[in-house]
């Protein structure tokens, strides 16, 4: 019987329903697992209890293409999920000439990840650790979305966040933590949302 199936028996027989669990190595779908549908259907995601107040001068959301000091990763998923993140670092690193940010949250991934981008001929010295827990490796959909604030010539960074539309906690409060690690002001929508590709020209 598939696991879905005993999920909408159990619910049908008014057994609570825990939540849902992202052990280290999982193959966590960018969409809801058939778990995390039904725990939405007994507890929605809805909008923070509060949210900040907004940017209080101009804003300009950088394009696309932008140049960027660094990108954001995260150290999860399978083995061969993993390949992937590490020729990307290698790339970003290397090809892109700029920092690959990895956010670990368990021992040792900071090593595995070292030996791994090193073998695609990464530059390990442009990695840089961030030490957040995360419950899936779709950090394009609930990382932070950057602005610049401020007029004058050196505007200031600050994120604009989102709540995540997946019952996934660590991923949902990641942008906070980040903002603290980077020193950067922190705006929250009152939005849930999925994230993903955010397409400006300017």
């Amino acid at each position: 019987m598939r696991a879905s199936t005993i999920l909408c028996l159990l619910a049908a027989a008014g057994v609570a329903q825990a939540q849902p669990g992202y052990p280290e190595g999982t193959r966590t779908p960018r969409n809801l697992t058939p778990l995390e549908q039904l725990w939405i259907k007994s507890n929605p995601i809805a909008l923070p209890a509060t949210v900040t107040d907004p940017p209080s001068g101009p804003v300009l959301c950088p394009g696309e293409y932008a140049p960027m000091e660094g990108i954001i990763l995260a150290w999860e998923g399978t083995t061969d999920w993993l390949d992937i993140v590490a020729q990307m670092a290698a790339r970003i690193t290397t090809t892109g000439n700029a920092i690959a940010y990895v956010s670990v949250d368990a021992i040792g991934e900071n090593t595995a990840c070292n030996t791994r981008v090193a073998a695609f001929g990464g530059d390990i010295a442009r990695i840089r650790y961030v030490s957040r827990t995360n419950d899936t490796i779709w950090i394009r959909d609930y990382g932070p979305r950057y602005i610049y604030e401020g007029a004058g010539p050196r505007p200031i960074r600050a994120i604009v966040d989102h709540t995540y539309n997946r019952p996934r906690p660590a991923d949902d409060s990641w942008d906070a933590g980040w903002a603290a690690y980077r020193g950067h002001q922190y705006y929250e929508l009152p939005l849930v949302h999925g994230g993903g590709n955010f397409h400006l020209s300017s």
